[in-house]
């Protein structure tokens, strides 16, 4: 099981390739990358046991306009490639889109690991800013007010998702909500258990639990430089904002993990949601 991610940028190759819906347009573009990457992987697998390439048959996935699995069928290398090539048209978009990385063919698409590391996990709860911060504040709120038992995480865990099969935990210094600890379950709730939309709002405030959003050089350490922070015009935010991602890390999940949270900011500077779906 993946998690994948989109940034939900409207650009011409999505429109073309959804005759002018942006949603099926999006679905129809992730499919065809992934056929593309399953081609990769076909022709190295296949090169590495010296077999014909064309006798491999793979799984193709349909998604539908909300970019979940639709049907699934058994296909052969020809087929894949077929379902790849109109990216070579969209070359020259991709290297041009603002939501791009690394001007890469469909930049905007991106995963999260197939599974998130325990190491991984303890090091985003270890970011998560004190009670008394904005970015505490706002967690916390959040799970009293919205709710966050992180059920929709645990089912997760049980699917794969988490290497740790049980939420790590983070103690949190004594604050007005009564909570001695938060847990990853919570956390991850406000990304897996707030609908397949992530908005630009809400990704301003994952980023500043975990003090991943600066503005001015430095973290907002007040409530009115959070909220000056969200007013940000979008021809402002990458001039007077930064992504806090720390520095690479030598473990691959937390590296993965720092690319999420670079993905979140790019969206968000776009003021676009993020797609996540799993």
């Amino acid at each position: 099981m993946a998690v994948d991610t989109v940034i939900d940028y409207p650009c011409e190759p999505k429109r073309r390739f959804g005759n002018g819906d942006l949603a099926i347009g999006t679905a129809e573009l992730m499919s065809r990358f992934k056929a593309q990457g399953q081609v990769i992987a076909v022709l190295a697998h296949a090169n590495k046991i010296g077999q014909d390439p064309a006798s491999i048959r793979v799984k193709l996935v349909t998604l539908d306009a909300h970019g979940q699995e639709m049907d699934a069928t058994e296909v052969g290398l020809a087929d894949l490639e077929a379902r790849a090539a109109p990216l070579d048209a969209i070359i020259s978009d991709c290297k041009q889109c603002p939501a791009g990385a690394n001007q890469r063919l469909c930049g905007c698409i991106g995963l999260l690991p197939d599974v998130i590391s325990r190491t991984a996990e303890v090091w985003l709860l270890n970011r998560v800013m004190p009670p008394g911060s904005p970015g505490g504040f706002l967690l916390l709120s959040a799970i009293r007010d919205f709710h966050y038992d992180g059920e929709v995480v645990r089912g997760l865990r049980t699917a794969g998702i988490f290497e740790a099969s049980q939420a790590e935990q983070r103690p949190l210094e004594v604050n007005p909500f009564g909570r001695d600890r938060i847990t990853g379950d919570q956390l991850f709730h406000g990304v897996f258990g707030v609908g397949p939309k992530l908005s630009p709002w809400h990704i301003a405030m994952l980023l500043t639990w975990v003090g991943a959003l600066a503005i001015d050089g430095d973290l907002p350490a007040k409530m009115d430089q959070f909220e000056m922070l969200t007013a940000l015009p979008t021809t402002d935010r990458q001039r007077r904002t930064a992504a806090r991602l720390g520095l690479p890390n030598e473990d691959l999940g937390i590296r993965q993990l720092q690319s999420f949270l670079y993905t979140l900011y790019q969206a968000w500077c776009l003021d676009v949601p993020l797609i996540v779906t799993v």
